[in-house]
């Protein structure tokens, strides 16, 4: 996000998630700007991108408050299953030929102590 040599384009990204074009447009300009001021924070993701949502501009105004909920919607994604596919493997241990009548609440109290 802060160089801009090697910046990605965002309109892709943002017309899978269907984000409106009034949108898109302001998240790009705000995208192409970001790295003209200077942050503090360099190495954390997350905190970087506080940062960002928490900025003030001289007029009290967050010029990149698009941007930062963008990002942060991004950030929030989960880049893999796996935990809900270690779910299903449990409740298919939990709930089995011998449990078909197990009801929904005693279920999630049974994956509840496992987890």
């Amino acid at each position: 996000a802060l160089n801009p040599v090697s910046k990605q384009d965002l309109i892709p990204i943002m017309e899978l998630m269907h984000v409106s074009p009034e949108i898109i447009d302001r998240v790009e300009f705000q995208w192409r700007s970001v790295h003209l001021v200077q942050w503090t924070e360099h190495e954390d993701t997350i905190a970087f991108w506080g940062e960002v949502a928490a900025f003030k501009d001289a007029s009290g105004s967050n010029p990149f408050k698009e941007l930062a909920d963008f990002s942060i919607s991004l950030l929030i994604l989960p880049h893999s299953n796996a935990e809900v596919e270690r779910v299903f493997s449990q409740m298919n241990l939990v709930k089995n030929k011998l449990r078909n009548r197990m009801q929904a609440e005693m279920a999630n109290a049974i994956l509840a102590i496992r987890a």
